[in-house]
């Protein structure tokens, strides 16, 4: 997921390359990780390079509800500009104005790093509870039992003392016909 665009940058702004991303594992976060692989374009401008492409990718994670180990797939375009650090002909550091800081940015050898960034939009793209199917009914609250597997003998009933404190004065508003029927299904 690195390229060395110093010859790329040496040419005419508008100037591309294309490159094949092989495929390589992603470090998420500390229990997280993802394949990624792709093909992206490369263009040359008045400050570095913009990268514009498409990823696949593999995440393995675990399921919200039950924490299986579930793998998913996800596709995204990529498209962010990477800035010079440094001129290619003299060396010299290049200045950055306030909008540059939090950009990417090429190393001082000219290298295109596309790990980071490709970190970032995996993480975006994920589903924020992903699920190892839509109609996975967990774990039991009380003891735990994989719901999907078997049914445990754990009351399902709460009482006004099991349930959230916080939502009490609006209990209060309820009728006490519905007041039965809706802690039966926050339960469920």
């Amino acid at each position: 997921m690195q390229f060395d665009v110093a010859q790329l940058l040496r040419e005419p702004i508008g100037s591309e390359r294309a490159y094949t991303i092989p495929s390589e594992i992603l470090a998420l976060e500390p229990e997280q990780t993802a394949q990624a692989g792709g093909e992206v374009r490369v263009t040359r401008t008045d400050k570095g390079v913009w990268v514009h492409g498409s990823i696949d990718a593999i995440v393995a994670t675990q399921c919200s509800r039950c924490l299986k180990n579930v793998t998913e797939r996800l596709s995204f375009d990529l498209d962010e500009e990477y800035l010079q650090r440094l001129d290619l002909v003299s060396g010299a550091p290049v200045s950055e104005d306030d909008t540059d800081l939090d950009s990417f940015k090429l190393d001082d050898r000219h290298t295109l790093d596309l790990r980071e960034a490709i970190r970032q939009y995996i993480i975006a793209s994920q589903p924020m509870s992903p699920v190892c199917k839509a109609t996975c009914t967990g774990l039991c609250p009380q003891c735990g039992t994989d719901l999907n597997r078997r049914q445990c003998s754990c009351s399902r009933e709460q009482t006004d003392s099991q349930l959230d404190p916080r939502w009490s004065a609006l209990r209060e508003l309820m009728p006490k016909n519905q007041k039965t029927n809706q802690v039966q299904r926050q339960v469920r």
